[in-house]
């Protein structure tokens, strides 16, 4: 599939992207060492983050991610992974197109996951 890579440069998922402003995205699905890892064991660490923000971020993940169906999920794991959206469309039968609407579903699908949280944490306190 050929798709235009004129903003895989803004695209914080793509390998461009990555490779240009010297970052990593990690697989939430990552294999470390021998043992193959569950994503929710892989969830980025850094030395701000609590181990209360680190489990809530897991258990958030985990939530959002079951409310999605079979195929929606392995394609927001796909993209999560790493994967161009070209790889992702390929791997899916999907247009590129599709691939980003599906992207931006799945942000702002996590903005109100989030913010419905927000909500019932709120009304619990």
């Amino acid at each position: 599939m050929n798709c235009s890579r004129a903003s895989d440069h803004c695209d914080v998922l793509s390998r461009q992207a990555r490779q240009e402003r010297g970052f990593t995205v990690e697989s939430l699905d990552a294999e470390i060492g021998k043992n193959q890892l569950e994503w929710h064991e892989v969830v980025t660490q850094n030395r701000r983050s609590t181990p209360a923000e680190i489990a809530t971020a897991r258990i958030d993940i985990a939530d959002w991610l079951e409310r999605m169906g079979r195929r929606r999920r392995e394609i927001a794991e796909s993209l999560a992974a790493g994967y161009r959206t070209d790889e992702v469309a390929e791997r899916f039968r999907l247009s590129c197109s599709r691939v980003s609407q599906l992207r931006r579903e799945f942000d702002d699908s996590w903005t109100e996951f989030q913010r419905d949280r927000d909500e019932r944490e709120f009304a619990a306190a």
